[in-house]
């Protein structure tokens, strides 16, 4: 095929974008849907949603895409998906959800009160890892499970990133790519691979490895996209599914930046500076690097947590009458804040 089609799903913090893209990175069809709630927040500092809404999201996107672009369709090779990271989803034997998953922008911590071994604890504290050790294993989601609502961490039997559920709903094949699992997970970044039951470093998360998901190296085939899918969509049957990474590291191949001389600047819900490197090198002392989507490569990073999803929640908070006024003129909030700007002496 001259002219072939990559089918992409981007599930964002925000929105979703479900786009055709030809092999010379033009979109030649796209399909975006803002979420709305972002999320719940049952209590201060929470962040909680369904699974299950991002997949309705990614149906209704992809129905809209196959009938607005009928004629691109059978033009598609292959197809992949990149979400936010650090999201876990926690699945019961059938693979259902359990509970609510808790975003990466989630704020609760727990109190790590599962003990680590001695030998462990000493290993920490020799190479100065005792407090980096701590922050983790109070920010990892599998804790607070086990501390407040034990009842469900019993029925947890799989404990897996948003994208892999979702590999799981498109392919009905529970695996994922290792540059999409990034967070707070027993994965072993410069192996590219989960670390082995009862490892140092992997022990500080508190899930068992039999509750880990199939990992995969970029470019591999995750499954086929589902006959039903397929059907109810409006998609052609057969449709591979690729491997590819997280939304961070694929935006960095997006940019170009696939060398150590240049850095890409990601100005997302967070921000981020990733320079992609063919060897390992911790960008900050006990902060790893990730496996990029470019196959044998990494991902330096350092990260703002609260990026551009500071500018709607200003508007939403102050700036209410600007965005009733932005759509009598038929354009973007953020293009009106940026005219008031030139008001501002």
């Amino acid at each position: 095929m001259n002219d072939p089609l990559i089918l992409t799903f981007d599930f964002g913090t925000q929105s979703l974008r479900c786009a055709l893209v030809n092999k010379k990175g033009e979109i030649e069809g796209i399909i975006k849907k803002p979420y709305s709630p972002l999320y719940n927040s049952p209590k201060k500092g929470y962040a909680e949603q369904d699974p299950d809404y991002y997949w309705n999201f990614a149906v209704d996107a992809l129905k809209e895409l196959s009938k607005k672009y009928k004629d691109k369709l059978d033009r598609i090779i292959g197809s992949t998906i990149t979400t936010f990271r650090d999201s876990s989803v926690y699945l019961d034997k059938d693979l259902k959800p359990i509970r609510p998953m808790i975003l990466w922008l989630d704020q609760r911590t727990n109190e790590a009160k599962e003990p680590l071994p001695l030998l462990h604890k000493i290993a920490f504290a020799l190479v100065g890892m005792t407090d980096t050790i701590v922050l983790n294993r109070k920010r990892t989601s599998a804790h607070w499970l086990k501390e407040n609502e034990p009842e469900n961490w019993k029925r947890v039997h799989k404990y897996v990133n948003i994208s892999s559920y979702l590999v799981y709903k498109f392919t009905g094949k529970l695996c994922d790519s290792v540059a999409s699992v990034t967070g707070h997970y027993p994965i072993n970044f410069k192996a590219r691979k989960w670390y082995k039951e009862g490892a140092l470093k992997g022990r500080i998360f508190g899930v068992p490895s039999k509750m880990l998901c199939e990992l995969k190296q970029p470019g591999e085939v995750l499954g086929l996209i589902k006959d039903e899918i397929a059907d109810e969509c409006g998609l052609p049957k057969g449709i591979k599914l690729y491997a590819t990474g997280s939304d961070k590291g694929c935006e960095t191949i997006g940019l170009g930046a696939l060398n150590r001389d240049t850095a890409a600047i990601s100005y997302g819900t967070a921000c981020t500076v990733e320079v992609s490197n063919q060897k390992y090198y911790e960008p900050e002392k006990f902060l790893p690097a990730y496996p990029a989507a470019v196959p044998n490569w990494y991902n330096m990073e350092v990260q703002i947590y609260r990026g551009y999803w500071m500018i709607p929640w200003f508007y939403s908070q102050f700036a209410t009458k600007l965005v009733d006024e932005a759509k009598l003129q038929e354009m973007s909030i953020e293009q009106l804040l940026n005219d008031r700007l030139k008001d501002i002496p």
